[in-house]
């Protein structure tokens, strides 16, 4: 960094060696066996006003350098110092926190030890999930009266995500079991128009409409009409693939015969049984 000056400070401990010159400029110390210097460069105080030591920088690739050091006058040398030189709480940091609190990713795209880094915010009071169930609850009311669909295009968010949070937040939101069946629902249901303009008089799916206006408009006592029907194509009523599919022969061999594969084979010969009123 080139704001920050590098320069040396010579550390002497008793019982170092020095040579003969050097001792008549220096206090009265005992013999020491070797001389060590500590490489720091200049000082700064973090966020909280304390001053640090700085030790080291490394490039983060988001505009600002991460800088690790210790408080000053803390007295580590050597390889102690940088083996335990911890990340500053600097201002570009904070604000990069600050700006990605619910992105897991971005927390920790740093070029520093994750266990250092929860430390740090932990000590500057940010927490992923404390800010992520925050950030949820401002969208509380949205959550609660939009589709989840809508609701996921207008916050550019997953919509399973969004209604498991809807569920953590809001509870059950399922509406009673037969609610439909009221006087006031089942004219509406009744009334002529789209399943899915009934579906947006009553806040819900079209298909869901779709399947509560069959019920509505069943008469009493009699059966709701199986919704699993399907007719048997007609391309295959030819009397050759009828004598196919209705002989003795296996699934696999009838798909064999007919050049389909063996689930195509299956549906046919149980569409023609559920026409026939037989069982294959």
């Amino acid at each position: 960094m080139e704001h920050l000056q590098s320069h040396f400070e010579c550390v002497l401990k008793p019982g170092d060696v020095v040579s003969p010159t050097a001792t008549t400029s220096l206090p009265s110390i005992a013999p020491i066996t070797e001389i060590r210097w500590r490489r720091r460069w200049e000082q700064i105080h973090d966020v909280d006003g304390t001053l640090w030591d700085v030790h080291d920088a490394r490039a983060t690739g988001h505009g600002f350098d991460l800088l690790f050091g210790f408080v000053a006058n803390s007295r580590l040398t050597g390889a102690a110092a940088q083996k335990r030189a911890r990340p500053i709480a600097t201002e570009p940091l904070v604000a990069y926190w600050d700006a990605n609190r619910v992105n897991g990713h971005a927390i920790f795209d740093l070029p520093a030890n994750r266990t250092a880094l929860q430390s740090l915010r932990r000590k500057l009071g940010f927490n992923f999930f404390k800010d992520r169930r925050a950030l949820w609850q401002t969208r509380s009311e949205d959550l609660k009266n939009l589709p989840i669909n809508e609701f996921a295009k207008r916050y550019n968010v997953d919509s399973m995500n969004a209604y498991v949070w809807r569920f953590l937040l809001l509870g059950r939101m399922a509406r009673p079991l037969n609610w439909w069946n009221t006087p006031e629902t089942l004219a509406i249901l009744r009334s002529p128009g789209t399943s899915r303009e009934i579906g947006g008089k009553l806040g819900i799916s079209g298909r869901h409409a779709f399947h509560l206006r069959r019920v509505a408009l069943t008469p009493p006592g009699e059966p709701i009409p199986d919704d699993s029907y399907r007719p048997f194509p007609k391309r295959w009523k030819t009397p050759a693939a009828l004598g196919v599919l209705r002989s003795g022969l296996s699934n696999r061999e009838v798909a064999q015969k007919l050049a389909i594969s063996l689930s195509h084979a299956w549906r046919l010969r149980r569409l023609l049984a559920q026409e026939s009123g037989q069982k294959l």
